[in-house]
């Protein structure tokens, strides 16, 4: 993945800023991308690949979307 090589670059350094606030659009179709990139881009990268910053919108991002109702 590009995103492997380019982050850790320093480059495309809003890519996961973007992933993570597209995580609260009201559109469940965009929530759902956003967060399955946000997941092929972790597994992915290293720990010391991202700032503790992108970590942290990473993990907020997440904890938004965690819900008991699967239809969300």
């Amino acid at each position: 993945m590009i995103a492997s090589i380019e982050i850790p670059r320093g480059e495309w350094l809003d890519l996961i800023a973007n992933l993570s606030s597209n995580a609260a659009h009201d559109s469940i179709e965009v929530r759902h991308a956003s967060l399955e990139t946000l997941g092929f881009i972790c597994e992915e990268l290293q720990p010391e690949d991202i700032s503790i910053q992108l970590k942290n919108m990473i993990v907020q991002a997440l904890v938004r979307n965690i819900s008991v109702d699967p239809q969300l």
